[in-house]
């Protein structure tokens, strides 16, 4: 009876070192996700940052680049304008003038 005992006894032992090996695996694996995860993460995290750097500098350049255009058309206006101006005064110069 006592080797009864002895043996239902060695085999929880077993049993329990089995559940606590697995156990100790299993926090193992989860640490090592745990630290990917926060890896990625963090290079995510980082990715994102240069993202809005990029961001925020291609909204400067598109801002300057509407600024740069509307002065283009303005300028563009005052040229055709002027040469209006400019090709009627070449009319005016060559129309008879009428003598009363």
């Amino acid at each position: 009876m006592v080797e009864t005992a002895t043996a239902a006894m060695q085999m929880k032992i077993t049993e329990a070192d089995n559940i606590r090996s697995r156990y100790k695996q299993m926090v193992a694996i989860l640490k090592s996700e745990n630290f990917s995860l926060n890896t990625r993460v963090k290079e995510q995290e980082r990715k994102i940052g240069t993202e809005k750097s990029e961001i925020e500098k291609t909204q400067s350049a598109l801002q300057e680049a509407v600024k740069a255009k509307k002065q283009a058309k303005l300028r563009l206006a005052e040229v055709r304008r002027v040469k209006c101006i400019h090709e009627l005064e070449v009319l005016i110069c060559f129309v008879p003038q009428r003598i009363f």
